[in-house]
């Protein structure tokens, strides 16, 4: 959601002209140093500039700095948020974990260092918000769906047309025909009132994961015949079995019964392991199932699907569903624990291949709205990477994902689904990722303007000169270099990345085929032949399919292996596939358009896959056990070694060095069950987290702002001059 523009909260200044010029993004605006001028007289008024290189002098040597140009052109692409420069510094003057003792947001400490235990109650209140799902009495347990405890005020009073607007089903539902496809401005959308919040849950089918419940969606006529019979069900109830023309499916928040016996933690949380109620993966795997009959028998009139959470929802799932459900016009798949950042790339050639056979028969295109696992961290010393669980030491993340980004792009450019607009759950997804300060939206721009300049939209490529084409070409990648960067850069490094004999040399990647510049590959990486050569993103993708953080291996092999790696390609087969049948031979006679009428075969092969989950279940246990152990081990040896001290030098090292093996397997044993990441030391850490980037942006405003008291949320007597100027709200 776009942050409201009356919130006062610290911003860093507008880049002011030469000032901390070494810093900056963007070109001055003020001219006080002296501009590199162009070699080129003429090139098209569409392009924008050229590139923008100015000269510094640095203790008596001059040096030549290259900037993003601010002049990017005439195209609009639509990458541009309303207030953007307050959304960017707004997600840095964010509450991690509110009720931690460490004052991680210094609106929250004033100068006697009181902290949120010292706030009233509603400030506690507020706090707990972003403590969610961790805290009790929130007004929803799933997408659009209310708790028992629902919403604290009462529905507010609205216009009578804006009433009439939202309990219509026809108009409502030609609004959320459009608002839908989006994810980010249908969720806007539904938090301006609870009028709205309800009618539009009210449009969908509601299914939870959790629990299994598909409203009997997952039975067949026969089924449900059967259960009239038993009188489980009546008639009526059993005819009105159907589904929306909008299913969200979403694992429903299972709380404990007793909220007000529920203690906090030592770190200001309720206990999660009480709070939450988590299934059993053997419970996962029969809610899979379930939802897969539900789109066997009611597929055909689903025309928008929305996917929360889905566990074991992998790329031969999203295949069958795309290809089986002819009347399927949007899918909608977010945070999914096995559908990682690397994955948009196969989900864009299934929507690909879909649309362009759809498109032979004249049928309408299937949209996509994607957000990818979002990596939180531990919450107890844990850090936020966004786009990966854990540092591995190797991976720059701010470079490795804009080369994904890059190609996404560009796939959904030619399949006409618009990916990264403001809105959509990708590019909500991106805003989460830690990129430096104002960077996002700049690479989005360079990469949308690279492709216009290869599609022609500034003349075609072979009316432009040599010289043009050089100079165009450099400015548009060094926008990108710089953007990726995070800040200006000297124009000499900027030549050697991209250049070679004063023309411009890309290096095309082995695996994902795209020509980058050098400084989007390891430095040892670029010296190889081009078919070893592989880009950071592709080293990420690679990354992101054999992490173990979470058991991401064990479950993502129990997927494939519920649809045999990929040999089943339909419903039918997967849930009537019998016990006789060898792996990878589908059940021709079986397999036929629908099966709704057909009787259930001897269903071991699900079976087998339940006994996978429960094998899974077990691994768990047996890792928490092995957990507890070792800690009463470690917890046993420091006391002796406290005990005994260093009078036997021998025996208290190899106490020491007993409790460093327990600490490692401690932590292997954490990583696998998504409990704790690995630890590197600062200078060995590469990766780009939350925690980092706003402690440095706090160290920004405390240089900018050095005799700035900040007293918030506790206002003091005589504080009406303490605040600079630039906590007013935007214009």
């Amino acid at each position: 959601m776009d942050y409201p523009t009356t919130l006062p909260y610290p911003r860093l200044d507008e880049q002011r002209g030469i000032l901390k010029q070494e810093q900056a993004l963007l070109e001055p605006l003020a001219q006080a140093s002296k501009r590199v001028p162009d070699s080129l007289t003429t090139h098209p008024d569409s392009f924008g500039s050229l590139k923008r290189v100015y000269t510094r002098d640095v203790y008596g040597k001059e040096f030549h700095f290259a900037y993003v140009r601010r002049n990017k052109g005439q195209i609009d692409h639509g990458m541009a948020r309303a207030f953007r420069k307050r959304y960017e510094n707004a997600k840095y003057n964010v509450l991690l974990h509110p009720n931690r003792d460490e004052n991680n947001n210094p609106c929250y400490v004033d100068h006697d260092q009181r902290t949120w235990r010292d706030m009233d109650a509603s400030m506690k209140k507020m706090l707990a918000l972003s403590s969610w799902p961790l805290l009790k009495g929130v007004p929803t347990v799933a997408p659009f769906v209310k708790s028992e405890t629902g919403f604290s005020r009462v529905v507010a009073k609205q216009p009578m047309a804006f009433t009439a607007v939202f309990t219509m089903p026809e108009v409502l539902k030609e609004i959320l025909k459009h608002v839908s496809t989006e994810w980010e401005s249908m969720s806007n959308l539904g938090r301006t009132c609870q009028t709205v919040f309800c009618a539009i849950g009210d449009s969908m089918t509601q299914c939870d994961m959790n629990k299994g419940d598909f409203l009997n969606l997952d039975k067949s006529e026969s089924q449900l015949a059967g259960l009239v019979k038993k009188g489980e069900l009546t008639q009526d109830q059993a005819d009105r079995v159907g589904v929306s023309w909008l299913l969200s499916v979403s694992p429903f928040r299972m709380e404990g019964t007793d909220h007000a016996e529920i203690p906090m933690n030592e770190y200001g949380f309720y206990d999660y392991q009480i709070m939450l109620k988590l299934p059993t993966m053997r419970k996962i795997v029969d809610s899979h199932i379930k939802l897969y009959r539900a789109f066997l028998y009611h597929g055909e009139h689903m025309q928008k699907i929305l996917l929360h959470r889905v566990t074991l929802l992998n790329i031969p799932a999203v295949k069958t569903i795309v290809r089986t459900m002819s009347n399927l016009s949007h899918l909608g798949i977010y945070n999914c624990e096995l559908l990682t950042l690397q994955a948009v790339i196969p989900l864009l050639e299934i929507i690909t291949e879909a649309n362009q056979r759809r498109q032979e028969r004249n049928a309408a295109h299937v949209n996509l709205d994607f957000s990818p696992r979002f990596f939180q961290g531990p919450m107890v010393n844990g850090k936020c990477y966004g786009v990966i669980p854990y540092d591995n030491g190797t991976i720059n993340t701010q470079k490795a994902t804009v080369p994904i980004i890059m190609k996404a792009i560009n796939m959904a450019l030619d399949t006409d689904i618009n990916l990264v607009r403001p809105g959509t759950a990708f590019r909500r997804y991106l805003e989460k990722i830690p990129f430096k300060l104002d960077t996002l939206y700049h690479i989005l721009e360079a990469i949308h303007n690279i492709r216009d300049y290869k599609n022609g939209l500034h003349g075609g490529l072979a009316t432009l000169s040599e010289d043009q084409k050089l100079e165009m070409e450099t400015a548009l990648w060094y926008d990108l270099i710089i953007a990726t960067n995070g800040k200006c850069m000297d124009e000499s490094k900027l030549r050697k990345i991209l250049m070679l004999n004063n023309s411009i040399a890309l290096m095309d990647c082995r695996d994902c085929g795209q020509s980058l510049p050098s400084n989007f590959y390891r430095g040892e990486v670029v010296a190889r032949r081009a078919e070893y050569r592989i880009c950071h993103g592709c080293e990420l993708a690679d990354f992101l399919s054999h992490h173990q953080y979470n058991m991401r291996q064990p479950k993502g092999e129990l997927a494939m292996k519920m649809w045999d790696f990929g040999k089943i390609q339909d419903f039918t087969t997967l849930l009537r596939r019998p016990s006789t049948q060898a792996s990878g031979i589908l059940a021709g006679s079986l397999a036929t358009r629908n099966g709704r009428d057909q009787r259930d075969a001897p269903e071991t092969w699900l079976d087998r896959m339940k006994g996978l989950g429960e094998e899974l279940d077990k691994a768990s246990a047996q890792r928490q056990h092995i957990i507890a152990k070792a800690e009463d081990k470690v917890e046993k040896l420091r006391l002796l070694q406290v005990k005994s001290g260093t009078r036997d030098y021998i025996k208290s090292q190899l106490r020491e060095n007993s409790i460093q093996d327990l600490v490692e397997r401690i932590q292997v044993n954490m990583l696998l069950l998504g409990r704790a990441q690995t630890q590197r030391r600062p200078e060995n850490s590469v990766a780009t987290n939350w925690q980092d980037q706003i402690m440095n942006y706090r160290e920004s405003l405390r240089e900018q702002w050095s005799k700035w008291l900040n007293n918030d949320p506790y206002a003091l007597p005589g504080d009406d001059g303490a605040r600079p100027d630039d906590l007013s709200p935007d214009p």
